[in-house]
């Protein structure tokens, strides 16, 4: 019974997640209390250094805790020779629980990148349909934080916005360009943060001039606004008005195409809405989309979208072997 109850402990306190500070200090001062409660053991220090690491022992004031109290009885009441197989035991117990721990903890990871992926792409869609922008967001920041890998702060401030008609999976294009540009902007700075958020306007926008640089398209009536802003070195204002042009860039040889924001202009306008930019220390762009799409814009997507499916046919066509055909 003893044996299963500290097994007990040991797993339920592996599965913390616990940060030591400090621990060569506390060690040898667990230690030496150690060997005034239970005597001189040669086990001591392998005692001391489980506690430590487990986080039963995080300062003197523990040393009274319940769970620590009931280990230190038990090793009271054991000789020498049972106290090294029982702390062993209860150091693979503890890796154990981490290693579980830690194979959850992926497994739920995995789960959300692959619902964040399945929300992603929308396959198959031939015209505009209702979402919300908070999720493409969301799922865009989950597959792209492998790409930043906790280099980078991610801020959000998320406003509960009505659904909007829109092509998701071209609304996740223009969040994939907006951010990534960001990261690149910041890679290797400290501090990195980026900033999203989302705003709902009943009565439309109407500050298309005044807040911002570089501003094109046109938003009429109830619109969700977003708002990607970084703290990195910020656009120089000679480039700002450029910045839409396709193949423009300011990145070195290689890393860029230049056609990032041109693609997010494009397919922001074909959304009937606006996009601006403004740019001193950091960069800060604002994406402004109707909650509904006109019919010329909706005969626009849906005659796009035709004329995409049947291009893919005769490249599928013209790739097939002749014997298929």
């Amino acid at each position: 019974q003893t044996i299963r109850s500290l097994m007990q402990l040991s797993m339920e306190q592996s599965r913390r997640r616990i940060h030591v500070t400090g621990a060569f200090k506390k060690k040898r001062e667990l230690a030496s209390q150690l060997e005034t409660w239970i005597g001189p053991s040669q086990w001591i220090t392998s005692l001391s250094e489980h506690l430590v690491e487990t986080g039963l022992y995080e300062t003197p004031g523990d040393a009274e805790a319940p769970n620590l109290q009931k280990i230190l009885r038990s090793m009271k009441d054991m000789d020498d020779t049972s106290r090294g197989p029982l702390i062993e035991f209860l150091k693979v117990v503890s890796a154990t629980g981490k290693n579980l721990s830690n194979i959850q903890g992926s497994i739920e990871s995995i789960v959300r990148i692959v619902r964040a992926l399945k929300s992603y792409s929308h396959p198959g869609q031939k015209t505009f349909g209702a979402a919300r922008v908070e999720e493409g967001l969301s799922n865009t920041l989950i597959i792209l934080s492998s790409v930043w890998k906790g280099q980078l702060e991610v801020e959000k401030e998320f406003a509960e916005t009505p659904e909007i008609e829109c092509d998701a999976d071209e609304l996740n294009q223009v969040w994939t360009n907006l951010l990534t540009n960001a990261w690149q902007a910041m890679k290797g700075q400290p501090e990195a943060r980026i900033h999203v958020s989302t705003e709902y306007y009943p009565d439309g926008y109407s500050d298309r001039e005044s807040a911002w640089q570089a501003f094109v398209g046109e938003v009429q009536g109830p619109c969700v606004c977003v708002t990607i802003c970084d703290n990195g070195p910020g656009i120089p204002a000679e480039y700002l008005e450029k910045i839409w042009d396709p193949f423009f860039t300011t990145k070195d040889q290689g890393e860029g195409s230049g056609l990032g924001l041109s693609i997010v202009r494009r397919i922001v306008e074909e959304h009937g809405g606006a996009v601006g930019v403004r740019s001193a220390r950091g960069t800060e762009f604002c994406v402004l989309l109707p909650l509904k799409q006109n019919e010329a814009n909706i005969k626009k997507k849906e005659g796009s979208d035709r004329d995409g499916a049947e291009w893919k046919r005769s490249e599928r066509a013209g790739g097939m072997p002749r014997k298929f055909q």
